[in-house]
């Protein structure tokens, strides 16, 4: 049996947090279906990272007050997570100038892009090309 890590996001827009993963993140849709059961329904939506095949996201619908409450809520300044990533330097100039943008770091052994995504989480990004 394949193991994998998977870690659950509440998410109240799933189309705006899709759309952000997969296009600058690196992740590809796993799972989008909607699931009746009984008389309710849910949208269950997972992704799977490009590069790290074993990490995926599976995103929730806030349920009650206290679960709205905790979007975007990944400790403060704390990323979330951080992933490598090969379109480091696209991926900045895409959203450089955008409200997910937080800032870069260069240190001797790594170049870092700190971002948030639809929720506002943060998420930091590691350059894994050489000599940039």
């Amino acid at each position: 049996m394949t193991k994998s890590l998977v870690i659950g996001i509440y998410c109240a827009d799933f189309d705006s947090a899709k759309i952000f993963y997969t296009n600058y993140l690196d992740f590809d849709v796993d799972l989008d279906e909607v699931i009746s059961y009984g008389s309710s329904s849910f949208r269950r939506l997972i992704l799977i990272h490009r590069l790290l095949p074993l990490f995926k996201i599976e995103f929730y619908k806030p349920s009650n007050d206290l679960e709205f409450s905790l979007i975007g809520k990944s400790g403060g300044t704390i990323n979330l997570f951080m992933l490598p990533s090969v379109r480091f330097n696209e991926v900045y100039e895409l959203l450089k100038n955008t409200s997910s943008f937080i800032d870069i770091a260069e240190a001797p052994y790594g170049r870092f892009l700190n971002l948030r995504d639809p929720m506002g989480n943060h998420i930091c990004l590691n350059n894994l090309v050489d000599g940039e």
